[in-house]
């Protein structure tokens, strides 16, 4: 019986730590942090019984055009009453 992918990783503190063991074939290393480049709306809706996915994304430069434009567009797909 398998494991939980949580109760196998272990953590490691540098992505330049040494090779995993052998009964330990991979290991899970912490994201690198990094500014943001780009920014986003998701939505996830369900009409009909179908699962919708919208995604709008824009630089951070083009963001302060656009922001305005993806609210209106991301809010059209949500459902009235909400």
């Amino acid at each position: 019986m398998p494991t939980p992918l949580s109760s196998r990783a272990t953590p490691t503190t540098s992505a330049c730590s040494a090779p995993p063991p052998a009964s330990e074939p991979w290991r899970l290393l912490p994201p690198t942090p990094r500014p943001a480049r780009t920014r986003r709306y998701l939505l996830l809706t369900i009409n009909r019984g179908k699962l919708y996915r919208l995604s709008t994304v824009a630089s951070n430069k083009r963001w302060s055009k656009r922001e305005e434009m993806y609210k209106n567009v991301v809010l059209s797909f949500v459902p009235k009453g909400f």
